[in-house]
Protein backbone atom coordinates (compact mmCIF):
# COMPACT_ATOMS: atom_id res chain seq x y z
CA UNK A 1 0.00 0.00 0.00
CA UNK A 2 0.88 3.31 -0.59
CA UNK A 3 1.34 3.94 3.30
CA UNK A 4 3.71 0.50 3.62
CA UNK A 5 6.03 2.45 1.22
CA UNK A 6 6.02 5.59 3.11
CA UNK A 7 7.26 3.35 6.28
CA UNK A 8 9.50 1.48 3.79
CA UNK A 9 11.06 4.21 1.52
CA UNK A 10 9.60 7.30 2.61
CA UNK A 11 8.69 9.60 -0.40
CA UNK A 12 11.39 8.45 -2.86
CA UNK A 13 10.96 11.58 -5.06
CA UNK A 14 12.01 14.11 -2.24
CA UNK A 15 14.61 16.64 -2.85
CA UNK A 16 16.41 15.74 0.72
CA UNK A 17 16.04 13.39 3.71
CA UNK A 18 13.99 15.88 5.62
CA UNK A 19 11.29 15.97 2.62
CA UNK A 20 12.06 12.30 2.25
CA UNK A 21 10.49 11.44 5.84
CA UNK A 22 8.33 13.98 6.42
CA UNK A 23 5.14 12.92 4.69
CA UNK A 24 5.43 9.63 6.77
CA UNK A 25 4.98 11.89 9.69
CA UNK A 26 2.18 13.71 8.29
CA UNK A 27 0.41 10.58 7.64
CA UNK A 28 0.11 10.19 11.59
CA UNK A 29 1.03 13.21 13.12
CA UNK A 30 0.46 11.57 16.62
CA UNK A 31 2.88 8.90 16.07
CA UNK A 32 6.05 9.57 17.82
CA UNK A 33 8.41 7.15 15.99
CA UNK A 34 7.22 8.86 12.74
CA UNK A 35 7.95 12.39 14.65
CA UNK A 36 11.61 10.88 15.70
CA UNK A 37 12.20 9.67 12.08
CA UNK A 38 11.58 12.92 10.53
CA UNK A 39 13.47 14.89 13.14
CA UNK A 40 17.02 12.90 12.66
CA UNK A 41 17.06 13.07 9.05
CA UNK A 42 15.66 17.25 9.48
CA UNK A 43 19.07 17.59 11.59
CA UNK A 44 20.98 15.89 9.27
CA UNK A 45 20.04 18.23 6.63
CA UNK A 46 19.65 21.78 8.71
CA UNK A 47 21.93 20.83 11.83
CA UNK A 48 19.01 22.49 14.00
CA UNK A 49 15.25 21.20 14.48
CA UNK A 50 12.51 23.51 13.20
CA UNK A 51 9.83 24.99 15.56
CA UNK A 52 7.17 22.61 13.92
CA UNK A 53 9.71 20.15 14.84
CA UNK A 54 9.82 21.40 18.74
CA UNK A 55 6.61 22.36 19.01
CA UNK A 56 5.25 18.77 17.82
CA UNK A 57 7.78 17.08 20.02
CA UNK A 58 6.55 18.58 23.55
CA UNK A 59 3.45 17.59 22.34
CA UNK A 60 3.43 14.03 21.73
CA UNK A 61 6.76 13.33 23.23
CA UNK A 62 7.18 15.32 26.02
CA UNK A 63 9.61 12.97 28.31
CA UNK A 64 12.51 12.21 25.75
CA UNK A 65 14.98 13.90 26.04
CA UNK A 66 16.51 13.76 22.45
CA UNK A 67 14.87 16.58 21.89
CA UNK A 68 17.01 18.61 23.80
CA UNK A 69 19.77 16.27 23.60
CA UNK A 70 20.51 17.45 19.84
CA UNK A 71 20.05 20.76 20.36
CA UNK A 72 22.65 20.49 23.05
CA UNK A 73 24.82 18.65 20.63
CA UNK A 74 23.82 21.53 17.61
CA UNK A 75 25.11 24.27 19.87
CA UNK A 76 28.21 22.29 20.96
CA UNK A 77 29.41 21.62 17.71
CA UNK A 78 29.15 25.35 16.68
CA UNK A 79 30.93 26.71 20.07
CA UNK A 80 33.73 23.90 20.25
CA UNK A 81 36.21 23.05 18.19
CA UNK A 82 38.15 19.85 18.21
CA UNK A 83 41.96 19.12 16.81
CA UNK A 84 42.41 14.97 17.38
CA UNK A 85 46.00 14.64 16.91
CA UNK A 86 47.57 12.13 14.52
CA UNK A 87 48.15 8.64 15.16
CA UNK A 88 52.16 8.38 15.66
CA UNK A 89 50.92 11.77 18.38
CA UNK A 90 48.82 9.68 19.96
CA UNK A 91 51.42 7.29 21.14
CA UNK A 92 53.75 9.64 21.87
CA UNK A 93 50.60 10.44 24.03
CA UNK A 94 49.51 13.71 22.68
CA UNK A 95 45.99 14.85 23.77
CA UNK A 96 43.28 15.54 22.04
CA UNK A 97 42.39 19.27 22.52
CA UNK A 98 39.24 21.05 22.20
CA UNK A 99 38.79 25.12 21.75
CA UNK A 100 35.66 27.31 22.62
CA UNK A 101 34.88 29.78 20.52
CA UNK A 102 31.64 31.19 21.37
CA UNK A 103 30.99 30.98 24.98
CA UNK A 104 27.45 32.15 24.71
CA UNK A 105 26.81 28.67 22.88
CA UNK A 106 28.49 26.58 24.87
CA UNK A 107 26.57 27.66 28.36
CA UNK A 108 23.30 27.32 26.10
CA UNK A 109 24.63 23.85 25.04
CA UNK A 110 25.17 22.67 29.17
CA UNK A 111 22.30 24.27 30.10
CA UNK A 112 20.20 22.27 26.99
CA UNK A 113 22.07 18.78 28.49
CA UNK A 114 21.09 19.64 32.11
CA UNK A 115 17.43 20.38 30.54
CA UNK A 116 17.93 16.65 29.26
CA UNK A 117 19.03 14.90 32.16
CA UNK A 118 15.83 15.51 33.69
CA UNK A 119 13.56 13.96 31.48
CA UNK A 120 12.45 9.92 32.28
CA UNK A 121 14.16 8.77 28.86
CA UNK A 122 16.35 9.01 25.64
CA UNK A 123 14.61 7.40 22.66
CA UNK A 124 15.08 7.26 19.20
CA UNK A 125 11.82 5.07 19.15
CA UNK A 126 13.55 2.48 16.46
CA UNK A 127 11.91 -0.52 18.34
CA UNK A 128 8.41 0.36 17.31
CA UNK A 129 9.68 1.77 13.88
CA UNK A 130 11.87 -1.20 12.83
CA UNK A 131 9.45 -4.02 14.12
CA UNK A 132 6.76 -2.27 11.85
CA UNK A 133 9.52 -2.30 9.14
CA UNK A 134 10.48 -5.56 9.42
CA UNK A 135 6.85 -7.02 9.04
CA UNK A 136 6.81 -5.41 5.48
CA UNK A 137 9.63 -7.06 4.22
CA UNK A 138 9.27 -9.72 1.82
CA UNK A 139 9.88 -13.20 3.19
CA UNK A 140 12.95 -14.74 1.52
CA UNK A 141 12.65 -17.83 -0.51
CA UNK A 142 16.32 -18.65 -1.42
CA UNK A 143 20.09 -17.08 -0.63
CA UNK A 144 19.43 -14.30 -2.88
CA UNK A 145 16.31 -13.05 -2.08
CA UNK A 146 17.40 -12.44 1.35
CA UNK A 147 19.75 -9.84 0.28
CA UNK A 148 16.55 -7.07 0.17
CA UNK A 149 16.43 -7.08 3.82
CA UNK A 150 19.72 -7.53 4.48
CA UNK A 151 20.60 -3.90 2.15
CA UNK A 152 17.81 -2.60 3.76
CA UNK A 153 18.89 -3.24 7.27
CA UNK A 154 22.67 -2.07 6.71
CA UNK A 155 21.27 0.99 5.52
CA UNK A 156 19.29 2.08 9.38
CA UNK A 157 20.36 5.31 10.56
CA UNK A 158 21.37 6.14 13.82
CA UNK A 159 19.85 9.32 15.57
CA UNK A 160 22.33 8.69 18.51
CA UNK A 161 25.36 9.35 16.38
CA UNK A 162 24.72 13.14 16.11
CA UNK A 163 25.38 13.83 19.68
CA UNK A 164 28.86 13.14 19.93
CA UNK A 165 29.37 16.88 19.73
CA UNK A 166 27.65 17.05 23.08
CA UNK A 167 30.38 14.54 24.63
CA UNK A 168 33.12 17.15 22.95
CA UNK A 169 31.25 19.95 25.45
CA UNK A 170 31.34 17.31 28.36
CA UNK A 171 35.30 16.73 28.06
CA UNK A 172 35.85 20.55 27.80
CA UNK A 173 33.30 21.22 30.85
CA UNK A 174 35.58 18.58 32.75
CA UNK A 175 38.66 20.68 32.63
CA UNK A 176 37.31 23.84 33.55
CA UNK A 177 35.83 22.27 36.81
CA UNK A 178 39.23 21.29 37.66
CA UNK A 179 40.65 24.51 36.87
CA UNK A 180 38.04 26.18 39.33
CA UNK A 181 38.73 23.23 41.92
CA UNK A 182 35.17 23.03 41.63
CA UNK A 183 34.42 19.26 43.25
CA UNK A 184 30.64 19.19 43.30
CA UNK A 185 30.39 20.52 39.33
CA UNK A 186 32.69 18.01 38.34
CA UNK A 187 30.65 15.06 39.91
CA UNK A 188 27.85 16.54 38.64
CA UNK A 189 28.93 16.46 35.11
CA UNK A 190 30.35 12.91 35.55
CA UNK A 191 26.51 11.74 36.97
CA UNK A 192 24.96 13.71 33.63
CA UNK A 193 27.66 11.95 31.43
CA UNK A 194 26.62 8.14 33.15
CA UNK A 195 23.08 9.19 32.37
CA UNK A 196 23.42 9.61 28.81
CA UNK A 197 25.58 6.74 28.06
CA UNK A 198 23.08 4.87 30.16
CA UNK A 199 19.97 6.34 28.22
CA UNK A 200 21.74 5.70 24.79
CA UNK A 201 23.04 2.19 25.90
CA UNK A 202 19.58 1.05 27.14
CA UNK A 203 17.71 2.82 23.82
CA UNK A 204 20.15 1.42 20.94
CA UNK A 205 18.51 -1.08 18.72
CA UNK A 206 21.20 -2.11 16.75
CA UNK A 207 25.09 -3.25 17.23
CA UNK A 208 25.88 0.57 15.55
CA UNK A 209 23.70 2.01 18.39
CA UNK A 210 25.89 0.34 20.71
CA UNK A 211 29.30 0.80 19.75
CA UNK A 212 28.06 4.76 19.42
CA UNK A 213 26.97 4.59 23.03
CA UNK A 214 30.22 3.09 23.91
CA UNK A 215 32.13 6.07 22.06
CA UNK A 216 30.22 8.07 24.53
CA UNK A 217 31.89 6.48 27.42
CA UNK A 218 35.43 6.28 25.86
CA UNK A 219 35.73 9.61 24.41
CA UNK A 220 36.17 11.93 27.75
CA UNK A 221 37.72 9.46 29.96
CA UNK A 222 41.09 10.94 29.91
CA UNK A 223 40.07 14.52 30.77
CA UNK A 224 37.87 12.61 33.32
CA UNK A 225 40.96 11.41 34.82
CA UNK A 226 43.01 14.53 34.49
CA UNK A 227 40.48 16.51 36.12
CA UNK A 228 39.69 14.29 38.76
CA UNK A 229 43.53 14.32 40.14
CA UNK A 230 43.63 18.03 39.77
CA UNK A 231 40.49 18.00 41.80
CA UNK A 232 42.00 15.51 44.50
CA UNK A 233 40.18 12.96 43.73
CA UNK A 234 42.59 9.96 43.36
CA UNK A 235 40.41 7.24 43.25
CA UNK A 236 38.23 8.64 40.82
CA UNK A 237 41.27 9.30 38.81
CA UNK A 238 42.61 5.67 38.56
CA UNK A 239 39.69 4.08 37.51
CA UNK A 240 39.39 6.69 34.93
CA UNK A 241 42.64 6.16 33.56
CA UNK A 242 42.00 2.46 34.21
CA UNK A 243 38.65 3.04 32.06
CA UNK A 244 40.28 4.14 29.52
CA UNK A 245 42.98 1.65 28.96
CA UNK A 246 40.13 -0.88 28.44
CA UNK A 247 38.89 0.89 25.23
CA UNK A 248 40.68 -1.51 22.97
CA UNK A 249 37.26 -3.70 22.97
CA UNK A 250 36.11 -0.99 20.80
CA UNK A 251 38.35 -1.34 18.09
CA UNK A 252 37.67 -5.04 17.63
CA UNK A 253 33.77 -4.55 17.66
CA UNK A 254 34.16 -1.78 15.65
CA UNK A 255 35.96 -4.30 12.90
CA UNK A 256 32.92 -6.64 13.08
CA UNK A 257 30.94 -4.11 11.95
CA UNK A 258 33.25 -2.93 9.19
CA UNK A 259 32.76 -6.78 8.05
CA UNK A 260 29.51 -6.76 7.28
CA UNK A 261 29.97 -5.52 3.88
CA UNK A 262 32.94 -7.54 2.99
CA UNK A 263 30.60 -10.42 4.49
CA UNK A 264 27.60 -9.34 1.98
CA UNK A 265 29.95 -9.42 -0.63
CA UNK A 266 31.75 -12.73 -0.19
CA UNK A 267 27.89 -14.10 0.16
CA UNK A 268 26.78 -12.63 -3.37
CA UNK A 269 29.79 -14.16 -5.14
CA UNK A 270 29.23 -17.39 -3.09
CA UNK A 271 25.17 -17.56 -4.70
CA UNK A 272 26.12 -17.18 -7.98
CA UNK A 273 28.38 -19.67 -8.24
CA UNK A 274 25.80 -22.04 -7.30
CA UNK A 275 22.79 -21.74 -9.51
CA UNK A 276 22.84 -25.45 -9.74
CA UNK A 277 22.07 -25.99 -6.00
CA UNK A 278 18.83 -23.89 -6.47
CA UNK A 279 16.53 -26.55 -5.47
CA UNK A 280 18.40 -27.52 -2.72
CA UNK A 281 19.27 -23.88 -1.63
CA UNK A 282 15.15 -23.49 -1.61
CA UNK A 283 14.97 -26.42 1.15
CA UNK A 284 18.13 -25.03 3.07
CA UNK A 285 17.42 -21.44 3.51
CA UNK A 286 14.61 -22.72 5.46
CA UNK A 287 16.48 -24.31 8.26
CA UNK A 288 19.19 -21.41 8.39
CA UNK A 289 18.21 -19.30 11.23
CA UNK A 290 21.42 -17.13 11.02
CA UNK A 291 20.70 -14.94 8.58
CA UNK A 292 16.55 -14.34 8.92
CA UNK A 293 15.55 -10.89 9.79
CA UNK A 294 12.04 -10.84 11.97
CA UNK A 295 10.45 -8.15 13.74
CA UNK A 296 11.19 -9.62 16.82
CA UNK A 297 15.21 -9.70 16.12
CA UNK A 298 15.46 -6.20 13.98
CA UNK A 299 18.96 -6.84 13.07
CA UNK A 300 21.06 -7.88 9.87
CA UNK A 301 21.29 -11.31 11.50
CA UNK A 302 21.14 -13.18 14.45
CA UNK A 303 24.48 -12.84 15.52
CA UNK A 304 24.47 -9.27 15.53
CA UNK A 305 21.52 -9.21 17.48
CA UNK A 306 23.31 -11.08 20.00
CA UNK A 307 26.26 -9.33 19.98
CA UNK A 308 24.56 -6.24 20.39
CA UNK A 309 23.25 -7.21 23.55
CA UNK A 310 26.44 -8.51 24.91
CA UNK A 311 27.99 -5.45 24.58
CA UNK A 312 24.87 -3.63 26.16
CA UNK A 313 25.39 -5.63 29.03
CA UNK A 314 28.88 -5.01 29.20
CA UNK A 315 29.19 -1.26 28.57
CA UNK A 316 26.14 -1.49 31.12
CA UNK A 317 28.31 -3.13 33.72
CA UNK A 318 31.07 -0.50 33.26
CA UNK A 319 29.15 2.87 33.33
CA UNK A 320 27.23 1.29 36.42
Amino acid sequence: TAHEKLVLLGNDRAINDAERWRPLWQSEPTNPSYLMEYAAAYYRVHQTLSPEILEAAASIDPDNAWYAAIQASAKAKKAVKKQTPGYDARKRGEKTTYKVTDEKEFASALELFREATRKPSLTQHQVELQKQRFTLLPKRRDFVSQFPAQVFAASQSCALIDLRSLVDAISVQAGRYAERKDVAGFQQLVADWRWLVGAATRDGVSLLDVLVAKAFFIMPLREFSDAAKVLGLEADSERFACLCLGKRSLHSATLARLMVPACLFGMLIFALLMPFHYAEERHWIQQDHLLEITAASPAMNRYESDLTEVLRKELMEKVN
